[in-house]
């Protein structure tokens, strides 16, 4: 499984993170699955921010992992990173075919500098 998680500035004083994960089954069944979110996080509006200068603090976390059961995994980051911590869960009990496969990103706080 590959798990994503980025930060991109829109409008100006908007800041957006996207999550995406991939999975493949290799044997017996080649199953794959895939997934892409983007949410807003920050809107400067809600602040009176015009414009988001710079981001002080990471923007891409990513991480891969093999799973070798149905439990969830948590991959943990290292500290400074965009992400804290990804829980996946891979491969699931029956033939579900990757329905119940998933990835939740808790992120780290974000910095930013703002023009007011």
């Amino acid at each position: 499984m590959d798990v994503y998680a980025w930060l991109d500035v829109r409008d100006d004083n908007e800041r957006w993170g996207t999550v995406q994960m991939f999975a493949e089954e290799p044997e017996p069944e080649w199953t794959t699955g895939e997934a892409f979110d983007s949410r807003k996080l920050w809107d400067g509006d809600d602040f009176g921010a015009r414009e988001i200068v710079s981001v002080d603090s990471d923007t891409f976390t990513y991480d891969r992992y093999t799973d070798t059961d149905h439990a969830r995994d948590v991959l943990g980051q290292p500290r400074g990173e965009l992400v804290d911590r990804f829980v996946c869960v891979g491969d699931t009990a029956g033939d579900e075919a990757g329905t119940r496969t998933r990835v939740e990103v808790y992120f780290d706080p974000i910095e930013l500098s703002v023009r007011y």
